[in-house]
């Protein structure tokens, strides 16, 4: 009887000790994904403030591609306040539209 009492706690303790160690891991993971992408995109968008234009075509894809890879939700917000590129509705205005 005490073989499974002590079996069942070393399974209890192991398997919530390894499944927090795992979500740490995980989640530190995921966040320096998404550091690197967002350093990625500020640095190729980055022209942008010094008065440069940017065709939003050109944009979408690698904007795209990071929101698909991190699953999660880019938006582009305009010098106004408005939201011109939302990855999961597209574009909120003309495909021409510059940022």
């Amino acid at each position: 009887m005490a073989y499974i009492i002590f079996g069942a706690a070393g399974f209890i303790t192991i398997a919530t000790l390894s499944s927090g160690l795992t979500y740490n891991y995980l989640i530190r993971a995921k966040s320096s994904t998404l550091k690197d992408e967002a350093g990625l995109i500020a640095t190729t968008y980055s022209s942008v403030y010094s008065g440069q234009d940017i065709e939003l075509e050109d944009a979408y894809p690698q904007i795209q591609m990071a929101a698909s890879f991190l699953h999660s939700q880019i938006w582009v917000i305009g010098r106004d306040g408005t939201i011109i590129v939302d990855t999961e509705n597209k574009f909120k205005k003309k495909c021409n539209q510059r940022f």
